[in-house]
């Protein structure tokens, strides 16, 4: 039986607090400040895979939904008789009636188990029920995790690749030691395979760097010393005009991305095993990374995870990771937090606590800075939307955090910044092209009719559209309709509200956010008198196709010129 979640109370500096998984997802994200806890969230991880938690020291619960193939071994066919009664067979009278059975289980560190069934799955006859959770408790003794016999590898914060002496392991540890004697090996070895590092592992490499290196060889050189086994090989990489560069010479960067793909591409190779049955635990990549490169890796690691049906955790202290996973459907996030005498560790859910989280690891505009281009929007819902359509109109080529970044403005706060070079900028106004000067901004159009004074672009939109004009590789979308809901299509709206027959919105038509009168789509086709922008932008976004969309307003237009704007930035 495979636990869907699984927590143990005090473990190592989670003294007043269980540890532990609500849910076992491809990518964990778990951060937090330094000294928080997060590598002992790993060590429990370790300890899953290995099996090796101690449930005479620790108080364990967890969640398990029951299958076929679990049930079977403790109600056996052909069975009848004893505590679940003499006339029903205990697979058909009892086993399979209970496949699905969602339970919740609590163990003492004595082995007593106390389990939940729903009230569904309950026997008719409470003794027997009370001989259902018996035999259910049993199995649950024996219950494993979605990381139970996986191979955990792990690659620590402190981590290096030097040079090191010839020997035949291919053995690399969680602080980089063994990596340049692997490489050696595969490329000297005749029972070894070394396209396995020129070609697998240095396409690798060229992909997560991109422009910024052109990686055309690695080799191993022997450094001149003593004699014999003890001379030092390192790591060589070639490019183009700058020879052969020794590992040793170049940034700590480079060593921390070879490390990364060592044990994602070679490992698994050279140890026979699919990579599916590894659990990468990967500790603050972000060291010594630059952000755009960070987001490389990233996308690196979320496609590996994708195609090898692995399981990824990573811990950082890092804003960028937080942003990078925080809409991954792959991904969960884990926050760890000391309070001085305990950590304790939860799942980050909602978009506020996000927000929140952020601010908490000092995120500062330097992730604006490192951007290839910021998308300007005035708040949450507005990101979802562009990010949903992007994707759509480029065929799922732009993606946020690696080809560009969404910023919030706040709506009325535009009146308050202004968009062009240092030598015009007002005191009184924020810059925000000092930022990024690769920028782009959506607006609502906020018009109410289509002719008149309530038809008219307000002075602050104006405004920013004439300092736009004037910057190279710049773009700005005002939308034709009032505000960007007017875009949604009315099968979407049908599908939210569970109605038939909705109208399309109106392109003056108005969605306050939060209570309001009965001036607005919301209240005048389907009675609600609040809307919450945020909520309804992550059920709507998911559901939008470019057949939905077309034919919308200008949404067309505008999305073939913002994806043009985008690629300028990342040529």
């Amino acid at each position: 039986m495979i636990a869907s979640a699984y927590y143990v109370d005090s473990y190592s500096c989670f003294r007043n607090a269980a540890i532990g998984f609500d849910s076992f997802t491809p990518i964990t994200v778990i951060i937090g400040k330094n000294n928080s806890g997060k590598s002992k969230l790993l060590d429990f991880a370790q300890e899953l895979c290995a099996n090796t938690i101690d449930t005479a020291k620790h108080r364990t619960n967890g969640t398990a939904t029951l299958d076929e193939q679990g049930l079977k071994s403790i109600f056996r066919e052909g069975t009848s008789g004893g505590e679940l009664g003499s006339y029903e067979d205990h697979w058909s009278g009892h086993g399979s009636k209970l496949i699905g059975c969602k339970v919740q289980w609590q163990s003492d560190t004595a082995g007593k188990i106390d389990i939940t069934v729903p009230q569904d799955y309950h026997h008719g006859n409470k003794n027997i029920q009370m001989a259902r959770e018996k035999y259910i408790a049993g199995a649950l003794r024996r219950a494993t995790t979605p990381l139970s016999n996986k191979t955990f590898r792990r690659i620590l914060a402190d981590r290096d690749i030097r040079a090191e002496p010839a020997s035949y392991e291919t053995n690399i540890s969680a602080d980089g030691t063994g990596s340049t004697n692997t490489i050696r090996r595969i490329l000297t070895s005749s029972e070894l395979d070394e396209s396995l590092v020129r070609s697998t592992l240095l396409n690798g490499m060229q992909t997560v760097f991109g422009s910024d290196a052109d990686f055309t060889r690695i080799e191993i050189k022997q450094h001149d010393g003593e004699d014999g086994d003890t001379k030092l090989r390192e790591v060589f990489f070639e490019e183009p005009g700058k020879g052969l560069v020794p590992l040793g010479q170049s940034g700590s960067g480079l060593k921390t991305v070879l490390l990364v793909l060592l044990n994602l591409l070679v490992i698994p190779t050279v140890e026979k095993r699919d990579p599916s049955k590894y659990v990468f635990a990967l500790e603050e990549l972000e060291n010594n990374l630059h952000p755009s490169l960070l987001r490389r890796l990233f996308d690196f690691i979320t496609d590996f995870v994708s195609q090898q049906k692995c399981s990824l955790l990573i811990t950082t202290h890092s804003s960028v990771a937080l942003d990078y996973f925080g809409t991954c459907n792959d991904a969960q996030i884990i926050r760890v937090f000391h309070d001085g005498s305990s950590a304790t560790a939860s799942r980050v859910l909602a978009h506020f606590d996000r927000v929140g989280l952020i601010a908490e690891l000092g995120a500062k505009p330097s992730d604006l800075l490192q951007a290839n281009g910021v998308i300007w929007v005035e708040g949450p819902s507005d990101r979802i939307y562009i990010n949903r359509m992007i994707e759509l109109y480029s065929d799922g080529e732009l993606r946020e955090g690696r080809d560009y970044q969404c910023a919030y403005y706040g709506g009325s706060l535009l009146a308050r910044v202004e968009f062009c070079d240092p030598e015009s900028e007002s005191a009184e106004l924020s810059n925000l092209l000092r930022l990024n000067n690769h920028v782009a901004i959506i607006c609502d159009g906020d018009r109410t009719a289509s002719s008149g004074r309530r038809s008219r672009i307000k002075p602050r939109v104006e405004k920013i559209k004439e300092q736009l004009a004037t910057i190279p590789n710049s773009y700005i979308w005002i939308t034709d309709a009032k505000e960007i809901e007017c875009y949604i299509p009315s099968q979407v709206w049908n599908t939210i509200y569970k109605k038939k027959g909705l109208p399309d919105p109106r392109v003056h038509d108005s969605f306050p956010d939060g209570p309001s009168g009965d001036d607005h789509y919301v209240f005048r086709e389907i009675s609600k008198t609040s809307f919450n922008k945020f909520d309804f932008s992550l059920k709507s976004a998911p559901k939008l196709t470019k057949e939905l969309l077309e034919g919308k307003f200008d949404i067309e237009a505008a999305m073939n010129d913002l994806i043009k704007c985008i690629r300028k930035w990342n040529e």
